[in-house]
């Protein structure tokens, strides 16, 4: 008989090899009961990017082989979870452009605004590649015009080289809405879709006017389209493959309403409902088939003054279906290969959340990951609801839900809103046509009787118009014809959600917020930033009160989200193809002395990544069940790991605890802006203006 090999006998280079199949974990465990093994893991590229990876909770998108080396791929992802942490900005640009529309976007590096005429209808949409800004190249930016489309909204995925764009579909067409589908780089239509123009949701008869709201998001080959006020009432959510064409798409209806959804995976979908229940649906592999609801899940109970929100919002980033080298086309050769993504099952999702009555309002934010919902515990179905996990469906042929058990009557009409600091805000049609980016209640006022007092920007003009008009211009005849959709409806027969006891104390974090922001959390991964006006506060709530109907904002100050310079003037010049570079290279010096803000906050980013935070705890020499404060390098950091209670004020019957740990950052550095985005490599501090048009961008790039 042989003796056994040891393999540590074997040489270096195939230890190395045979140890890159193991898991993450399973390597550590190598390293910890053998000295020499230990010696080879710290000593391979390979070994220690890959723990790398799983450390901070990212995956690779490029085979080992592939350029850059694995060293220079290390090198870059310790340089930028450092950067992160440190908050050091290896260069800043800023924006020098002053009034442009409502809608933006920035997604992989690329950031997208568009650009209005006097009517506030969308004519153009000016993108920047930030990427190539910060190599250097002088030409960051291009322009596509969208002149005979009534585009209420836009999103896209460089990584496909995808740009979807949301209209309001003419008025002969027996459709409300149209999806479009184009080349990011050409604007032409895309060669990888079936049909370059979608039309979704049948237009009753007689019908004329669109009122409502269009959430779209990319999740890799999916499209999803959330249309929140459908003219039969109640909510529709749609999910197609855009490549394989509309023909067979899969569609979830709810009678009192879908707020917004979330892909939490390329086969499960996320959506959250006012009357406080998150649902989670399987996919079908066959989009001519139905989704499951596999469960659904609670939020904490409302006191005596609520049976449902006002207003719910939900974001993460990047999409499950993110892949930043698939489908590259020849106009992104400036842009480096990304080594590294976002494991999609450690995202992180921020749910934002607003009530009133006719004494009070308030509002709340909380985070989760995405694995809360994608892997839930075995337990929480017999402790929850007492049915059997999943839930089976029961198909109805009719076209509406049973009432769930939970579901309530729809929220009252919004009101008024008045700053303690201005005068009171009148109701604009800056934001009266549908928006996939739903903004904030304070941002979106409704009249009070919506189907009397439509403003009439959104009355959609009659057949006799001229087919030169400039809402419905006539599709060249080389444009690809529009597929009519089929679809299958289902509906599920009620269940209990499980309650917020059982599943959402550890698996969330709470937080009171400002009322008067819409997306002021962003994401990427496992990190949300934002801007605060105290460094040293937990929350950033404002106060809020009505009276007589009207709601009354008191924000130390703050009146940005309601408006602008009173001496800002309009500016309507379309841009132009010789437009000069409008990004400024600046250093943080000049950027401090040129601001004289009349607003100015600090920029804050939390991070829920386990492993940070127990880095943090052990530089701090911290302990289970303890809270810290380290200063350094003009920066404050902190460790959260003890239960925090949120008051429940009298939106809800108890004071929400919850326990989810994170480590925060907070500059010393002050910024007057509004909003702020980001990405896996860079933050844009954003001031906004006049009906929520983007006065500057600035851009830290880490």
């Amino acid at each position: 008989m042989k003796a056994a090999v040891s393999i540590l006998n074997l040489p270096i280079e195939l230890v190395c090899h045979i140890l890159i199949y193991l898991d993450s974990l399973d390597i550590l465990v190598c390293g910890l009961v053998n000295k020499q093994m230990k010696e080879i893991i710290q000593q391979s590229c390979a070994l220690q990017y890959k723990l790398e990876l799983a450390r901070h909770r990212m995956v690779s998108s490029l085979k080992s082989y592939h350029d850059p080396p694995l060293a220079t791929r290390l090198r870059a992802l310790r340089h930028n979870e450092a950067a992160w942490h440190t908050l050091a900005s290896r260069a800043r640009y800023r924006s020098r452009f002053m009034h442009t529309g409502a809608l933006y976007e920035f997604q992989s590096g690329i950031f997208g605004q568009s650009k209005e005429n006097e009517q506030n209808h969308t004519t153009h949409i000016v993108f920047f590649d930030l990427v190539k800004m910060e190599n250097g190249e002088p030409h960051i930016h291009w322009i596509h015009p969208v002149i005979g489309l009534m585009v209420i909204d836009f999103t896209m995925d460089p990584s496909q080289d995808l740009l979807l764009l949301i209209s309001l579909a003419p008025p002969s067409s027996d459709y409300l809405y149209e999806a479009h589908f184009r080349t990011l780089s050409t604007n032409k239509p895309h060669s990888r879709a079936l049909s370059a123009t979608v039309s979704f949701l049948e237009r009753p008869n007689a019908w004329s006017v669109v009122d409502g709201i269009v959430v779209a998001h990319i999740s890799g080959e999916l499209t999803g389209l959330l249309i929140k006020e459908a003219p039969s009432g109640g909510s529709v959510l749609q999910v197609f493959n855009w490549q394989f064409g509309p023909h067979d798409r899969c569609q979830i209806r709810r009678v009192t309403g879908i707020d917004d959804f979330n892909f939490l995976s390329q086969d499960k979908v996320l959506i959250v409902r006012s009357a406080g229940v998150f649902e989670v649906y399987q996919l079908p592999a066959d989009f001519s088939k139905s989704a499951v609801l596999l469960a659904s899940y609670a939020f904490p109970a409302f006191g005596f003054s609520f049976n449902n929100f006002w207003y719910i919002s939900l974001s993460s980033h990047p999409a499950p279906g993110y892949n930043p080298n698939v489908g590259r086309s020849s106009a992104w050769d400036g842009h480096p290969k990304k080594a590294y993504v976002g494991d999609p099952e450690n995202r992180l999702h921020c749910c934002c959340i607003y009530t009133h009555t006719n004494s009070s309002a308030h509002s709340f934010v909380f985070f989760f990951r995405s694995g809360t919902f994608l892997n839930p515990p075995p337990h929480w179905q017999e402790i929850g609801a007492g049915h059997p996990f999943p839930w089976n469906p029961t198909i109805f042929t009719n076209d509406r839900d049973p009432q769930l058990l939970y579901d309530v009557v729809p929220p009252p009409s919004f009101p008024t809103v008045v700053s303690s600091l201005t005068s009171e805000i009148e109701p604009t049609p800056a934001f009266p046509l549908s928006t996939s980016r739903p903004p904030s209640p304070l941002s979106f006022l409704l009249p009070e009787s919506p189907t009397s007092e439509l403003p009439d920007l959104i009355s959609l003009p009659e057949f006799s118009q001229s087919s030169q008009s400039f809402l419905f211009h006539e599709a060249a005849s080389s444009s690809p014809q529009h597929l009519t959709p089929s679809f299958r409806r289902s509906v599920y027969e009620p269940s209990e959600p499980i309650p917020w006891k059982v599943w959402g104390p550890q698996s969330t974090r709470w937080f009171r917020q400002h009322f008067s922001k819409d997306w002021h959390h962003a994401t990427y991964g496992l990190r949300t930033a934002e801007l605060v006006a105290n460094p040293n506060s937990v929350d950033d709530p404002t106060v809020v009160f009505v009276q007589q109907g009207t709601l009354h904002v008191i924000s130390d100050g703050d009146d940005d989200w309601n408006g602008f310079e009173q001496n800002e003037a309009e500016d309507w010049e379309l841009p132009k193809h010789d437009m000069p570079n409008i990004f400024e290279p600046e250093n943080e010096a000049s950027s401090r002395t040129q601001e004289q803000p009349r607003n100015r906050k600090y920029l804050r980013v939390k991070n829920f990544n386990p492993y940070v935070i127990s880095q943090m705890m052990e530089e701090m020499s911290m302990v289970d069940g303890e809270d810290n404060v380290k200063l350094g390098n003009g920066l404050t950091y902190r460790v959260v790991t003890k239960p925090s209670v949120t008051k429940g004020e009298d939106v809800f019957r108890e004071d929400i605890v919850s326990h989810l740990p994170y480590v925060e950052v907070t500059s010393n550095e002050q910024f007057d802006a509004s909003d702020v985005m980001v990405d896996d490599e860079r933050l844009l501090i954003i001031k906004r203006g006049r009906r929520g048009r983007l006065k500057s961008v600035q851009v830290l790039s880490l």
